[in-house]
């Protein structure tokens, strides 16, 4: 019991119910993970697998690469003030002090939505 009186579930109860904490590094939770038995192990490793498939982030080149539009075109598509503006384009995200990326899954979106246009 914590000092409310609720009832305190351990690290692999926890990953059981899928709850997910923020507040826990990574590199602790893998360290706590490879203690635990094999098939947990092997389960919290595909997870995370699929959850990195899921997130990944491409840098402007990548868009680019992908969309076969210069890097002026693709900041035009997001300036509402170019008459290149495309509401539709996907939105940036920060991913450091002075760098940006697009989340994969947006820009696929986009391109499908293009073709099917």
């Amino acid at each position: 019991m914590d000092r409310h009186g609720k009832a305190v579930r351990s690290v692999k109860e926890k990953m059981r119910a899928g709850d997910i904490f923020l507040h826990v590094s990574a590199k602790a939770l893998s360290t706590r993970i490879c203690q635990t038995s094999p098939v947990i192990k092997h389960v919290w490793r595909c997870e995370m697998a699929e959850k990195n498939r899921a997130l990944k982030i491409l840098r402007i080149r990548q868009v680019q690469d992908r969309t076969g539009l210069s890097r002026s075109t693709i900041y035009d598509r997001l300036d509402p003030r170019s008459p290149r503006y495309d509401c539709n384009f996907p939105k940036p995200m920060k991913i450091g002090l002075s760098a940006v990326g697009w989340p994969e899954t947006s820009i696929n979106e986009w391109i499908e939505r293009c073709f099917a246009a």
